[in-house]
């Protein structure tokens, strides 16, 4: 709740105030400039890395591998356009930060082992609420339908075991 106050309420805020402040250094049509700028070249940055990303993520399906990082990549990089397009300088920072490589890989590294993390808690918590545990391959199924992802081959019904 704090983060989307912060978001949405003291950002702009903060936006309108560094605009300001660069206006008075180096004038208002240098700034909007400035913005315009930089809006064009994050622009490029993400259409160049979404094309390459969008790419990588064919090739691994087409190998029946799951993109999973790929597409948490994609989504930073959706993230990366829209905070490029935004006005304001802070907002360029995060976007260019989401849409160069090294720092989106390591970002998206984060993001994956936070969901990764998340998606074994709340399994763990089924299998022991149901008294079962489930198998690792089970949860490389239930990821790939959930993603939507083509499955090359067919899901075959999994046994499962009585946990003591």
């Amino acid at each position: 709740m704090r983060v989307l106050f912060i978001l949405f309420a003291l950002l702009p805020i903060l936006e309108i105030a560094l605009l300001i402040n660069v206006g008075s250094v180096i004038g208002g049509w240098n700034t909007v400039g400035l913005v315009l700028l930089s809006a064009f070249i994050g622009a490029y940055f993400v259409k160049r890395e979404g094309v390459s990303t969008l790419q990588t993520a064919q090739e691994k399906m087409q190998r029946n591998e799951v993109p999973g990082k790929e597409l948490v990549e994609g989504l930073m990089l959706v993230v990366a356009g829209i905070l490029l397009v935004t006005p304001g300088f802070i907002t360029d920072i995060f976007g260019f930060l989401l849409a160069m490589p090294g720092s989106r890989h390591f970002f998206a590294a984060q993001v994956s082992k936070h969901i990764w993390g998340r998606e074994l808690q709340a399994s763990d918590r089924v299998s022991h609420r149901l008294g079962k545990v489930l198998s690792t391959s089970v949860h490389a199924h239930i990821i790939a339908m959930v993603m939507c992802l083509k499955v090359s081959t067919p899901i075959t019904p999994l046994t499962t075991q009585i946990s003591a």
